[in-house]
C-alpha cells in the first residue's frame, strides 16, 4: 500500500526550539515558522518531523500525509484534531453544539452536530411549533435543521425527553445530531419555540486532520492523517 508524503523544511522562529510532532504555523517572513500562539488557531503549516532546539535552524514539517502528533488528552480514532495549545499539542475537536431550555424549567437540552469535520452543519437549529394538530417531524431548510415538536389541539405536547427520545429513535435524524439533558434539567417540562445558533463555533473551526490511531492520556503520540487549510 503506497503512503505519500509532503514534507517541507522551514527556518523555525521560536527561542525555546521546538519538539517532533508538534503543530507550527506560518511565522512573518517568507519560509519562517512558528508555534502556535494559541489553541484553535487557523493557517497550521503541518506537524514536526524532529525536535528542533535551536532557534533560527531548519526544522522537516509534514504537510501532507500522515504525521505523528502529541496528544494534550485523550483523542478517538476517526476524530477530527486541531490545536490544543501554544506549544503545537493536539486535541480532539469538538463536536458543533446547541442550546436549548433552562434547567428551572427542566427543559435544558444540548444538541451537538455529529460530524464536525465539514462546514455542512447549519448556522442555527430550531425547535418550531407547527401550525396545527401534527406528531414530531423534521426538515433543513436555508441552512437550519427545524424540529417541529408534536402538537395537539391545545398546543405542544412535547417534553425535553420525549423529544430526545424521538431524535434517538430516528435513524436518519440520530445519525445527524444527537440530544441529551443539561445540567440538573430532569426533561420532563414543555419545550416552546426556540432557535439556537452554534455556541462553540471557535472551538473547532480549524481542524488540522483526522485521528488515525488513538491517544488515551496527555503526552501519548497519535498519527494524524492531514487535511491542511492553507
Amino acid at each position: 500500500m503506497s503512503n505519500y508524503v509532503l514534507d517541507k523544511a522551514f527556518r523555525l522562529v521560536s527561542e525555546e526550539g521546538i519538539a517532533a510532532g508538534r503543530a507550527v504555523v506560518r511565522g512573518q517572513f517568507e519560509g519562517d515558522c512558528t508555534p502556535p500562539a494559541r489553541a484553535n488557531q487557523g493557517g497550521v503549516l503541518g506537524l514536526t518531523v524532529h525536535a528542533q532546539p535551536r532557534d533560527g535552524r531548519h526544522v522537516a514539517v509534514r504537510r501532507l500525509g500522515i504525521a505523528l502528533a502529541e496528544a494534550a488528552g485523550p483523542i478517538a480514532i476517526g476524530s477530527p484534531v486541531c490545536v490544543a495549545d501554544d506549544g503545537g499539542r493536539v486535541k480532539q475537536s469538538p463536536r458543533p453544539r446547541y442550546e436549548f431550555g433552562s434547567e428551572g424549567a427542566n427543559t435544558a437540552l444540548i444538541a451537538e452536530w455529529l460530524d464536525s469535520t465539514s462546514y455542512a452543519f447549519p448556522v442555527d437549529v430550531a425547535l418550531a411549533e407547527p401550525p396545527g394538530p401534527a406528531d414530531f417531524h423534521w426538515t433543513i431548510q436555508s441552512s437550519q435543521l427545524r424540529l417541529l415538536l408534536t402538537r395537539d389541539g391545545g398546543g405542544v405536547t412535547e417534553t425535553a425527553e420525549s423529544l430526545r427520545a424521538r431524535v434517538a429513535d430516528d435513524p436518519v435524524l440520530s445519525n445527524i445530531i444527537s440530544l441529551h439533558h443539561a445540567g440538573e434539567s430532569d426533561g420532563s417540562g414543555l419545550l416552546s419555540a426556540e432557535t439556537a445558533n452554534c455556541e462553540n463555533l471557535g472551538e473547532f473551526a480549524n481542524p488540522i486532520g483526522i485521528a488515525e490511531s488513538a491517544a488515551t492520556a496527555p503526552g501519548d503520540l497519535v498519527q494524524v492523517f492531514l487535511t491542511p487549510r492553507v
